[in-house]
């Protein structure tokens, strides 16, 4: 009668753990995703990126001021090395 007993607990136990089991990943809350109001939806602008190495293309959404800061900063890159100064290039035609 005891050894009854103890296996329905233990039966109960393990049918309580499935189900608690099964539900965590049913109330697991879902990612929150930044929306801007009408002001800032008119400058959002989204494109569909492939990472390398990464099978599954995501989709990347950016605001005009993200985009102007890249703008600026590939510009900046551009003026840096066009104002590097070109080395002594001995044994090549042109050089003294």
């Amino acid at each position: 009668m005891v050894a009854l007993v103890r296996e329905q607990r233990v039966l109960c136990g393990i049918a309580l753990a499935l189900v608690t089991g099964a539900t965590a990943g049913c109330l697991t809350p879902e990612p929150r995703h930044f929306v801007p109001g009408p002001t800032l939806a008119a400058g959002v602008q989204c494109r569909t990126q492939r990472v390398t190495g990464v099978l599954v293309p995501t989709q990347v959404c950016t605001l005009k001021s993200q985009r102007d800061a890249e703008a600026r900063g590939a510009q900046d890159a551009r003026d840096f090395l066009q104002r590097q100064p070109i080395g002594a290039c001995p044994g090549s035609p042109g050089c003294n």
